[in-house]
């Protein structure tokens, strides 16, 4: 798939996402991803390009990591059908609804509220990932994966 989002033009008219999406040069040819890949924890994860560097649009040996697919759908923030809203929260019935993608739900999601501020909706869903990140991190083995989880849904590092 990574060669895919990289170069059809196809999947990159249908999902704006992969619009820019490139692949390094020395993993256009599959012996070099696969002698870099066998080096990696692999067998029944997901390749990520996201969750080390935010809004990367690089496949590389330096931007890229094997996560489970939980982890994967929990970094991944769907802004479609949200409007002009921060992610995790939308407009409904005079209130700002904060919605969180959390693995630990059943439903694969917590609703953590209605707001009559927009920007304590949006608190609450970065708060509410920033502590599924650390649970989620205090179960990886990898340390680049535990950083880039705590890191990412700190208040500081909200706006960047």
């Amino acid at each position: 798939g990574m060669i895919e989002r990289g170069y059809s033009e196809k999947l990159k008219e249908k999902y704006a996402s992969y619009r820019d999406v490139r692949v390094c040069e020395d993993w256009r040819y599959f012996s070099n991803f696969k002698a870099w890949m066998e080096k990696q924890d692999w067998k029944g994860k997901q390749l990520d390009k996201d969750l080390l560097v935010k809004g990367n649009k690089i496949y590389s040996p330096e931007t890229c990591v094997f996560i489970e697919a939980r982890v994967n759908s929990f970094i991944t923030e769907n802004r479609v059908n949200n409007g002009n809203f921060p992610v995790g929260v939308h407009y409904h019935q005079n209130k700002y609804v904060a919605v969180c993608g959390d693995p630990y739900e059943k439903a694969g999601k917590k609703y953590l509220g209605r707001f009559l501020y927009v920007e304590d909706a949006a608190e609450a869903w970065r708060a509410h990932k920033e502590s599924v990140a650390i649970r989620l991190a205090e179960e990886q083995t990898d340390e680049k994966i535990i950083k880039a989880l705590v890191e990412r849904y700190k208040k500081e590092s909200k706006d960047e």
